[in-house]
């Protein structure tokens, strides 16, 4: 087969050759474009992924003697702020909604033990400490408010947590959300 090309290309005009050549040359071309393409877009793009995780690197590095102080004198504060926590959800939540302007449509306040179960002085077994849990809604909420109160509750003074928290697009207004938020705070028993 090879000699029946090579044949072929003999009995071809110079003209014909020439423009042969030029296709030859033109696919040889497309195909390095090509191949410059390929590998010059992964590498652009291994290039941008290792650069920001050595950005994320150095930060983790530069924030890390901060996170292990306070690791270590946490868990020391945290006991402390559960022992004098006094935060009740309801009104705390209500308080941070009137400020931002939003109004919460649904409460619902629930009680979960947590630890060991010990003996009280009545002879009732208690538990260790009391994980208060409280669900709202806002039926329509722009996230713009939604953002508000999250940074409204999220005090580091208050021991208040989001535990969970679920947004769905309103059907009748795009730039509306239907917000679920679990809120959890702790005390002692």
């Amino acid at each position: 087969m090879a000699l029946n090309l090579a044949a072929r290309i003999e009995s071809l005009s110079g003209r014909e050759k020439v423009m042969l050549a030029g296709l030859a040359g033109a696919f040889l071309v497309f195909l390095g474009f090509l191949g410059y393409l390929l590998v010059g877009t992964t590498l652009g793009d291994l290039e941008r992924s290792v650069e920001s995780k050595k950005t994320a690197l150095a930060t983790i590095e530069t924030l890390k003697d901060r996170y292990l102080q306070s690791r270590a004198g946490g868990s020391e504060s945290s006991e402390l702020k559960i022992d004098d926590n006094k935060v009740r959800l309801t009104p705390y939540v209500e308080e941070a909604a009137s400020k931002i302007g939003i109004t919460v449509d649904d409460y619902k306040e629930r009680r979960v033990p947590l630890g060991k179960k010990k003996k009280n002085a009545q002879g009732e077994d208690v538990p260790e400490m009391w994980e208060e849990l409280l669900t709202i809604t806002f039926k329509q909420v722009d996230l713009e408010h939604l953002t508000r109160f999250l940074d409204e509750i999220d005090r580091p003074l208050q021991l208040v947590f989001v535990k969970k928290l679920a947004m769905k697009k309103s059907w009748s207004e795009k730039s509306q959300f239907r917000v679920t938020i679990t809120l959890a705070t702790y005390k002692k028993a």
